[in-house]
């Protein structure tokens, strides 16, 4: 006796052993894309976060165009890309020269005092962004001031925050833009 199974006439053990073998294909196919997915998950594979000095002093040479001096003894930076927006953030030693050459080198900056309205729209434009590294400190009521500038990219839009937190002796950057 032949009975159609699928698009061919089979024995009966024949469909029996084809179903097992689908379902065992299925269960494993499953368990893979559930393991990819976690993989994917937890490994950012858009995320570049240096972990040593040398790359931390090529990420702050790549944005203000000179190596920090040795009294910038930390320097922390995370680069996200998804499709076609970009964070940056960076974390680095205060040192008063240091960020005088920022300063002269990233113009024109513009500046919001607390506790100016303007700058409570760009603290709580910078603390819109929930994937912050741990490392990384939102401005808030404490910080002085920001230096801020907007759309000074070629991109659809484009932000820039940078504030000191005296509290911690650490300087903040924080760079997104999009197209």
């Amino acid at each position: 006796m032949l009975i159609y199974c699928g698009f061919s006439f089979y024995h009966p053990c024949h469909c029996k052993k084809k179903k097992k073998g689908s379902t065992s294909l299925f269960i494993s196919l499953s368990a893979l894309s559930i393991i990819i997915s976690i993989l994917i998950w937890k490994i950012d594979l858009s995320t570049l976060e240096s972990t040593s000095r040398e790359r931390s002093v090529q990420a702050f040479n790549s944005n203000f165009d000179f190596n920090p001096p040795e009294t910038t003894t930390e320097i922390m930076y995370k680069s996200q890309a998804v499709f076609d927006s970009h964070l940056h953030y960076m974390c680095f030693t205060y040192d008063s020269i240091s960020f005088q050459r920022i300063l002269a080198h990233d113009q024109p900056l513009d500046t919001a005092l607390r506790p100016s309205r303007i700058f409570y729209e760009k603290v709580e434009s910078a603390k819109k962004h929930t994937n912050t590294p741990d490392w990384f400190t939102c401005p808030d009521s404490k910080i002085e001031k920001i230096y801020f500038k907007e759309n000074f990219l070629h991109h659809s839009h484009s932000e820039y925050y940078l504030w000191i937190n005296r509290q911690t002796n650490m300087v903040h950057l924080y760079v997104t833009y999009f197209d």
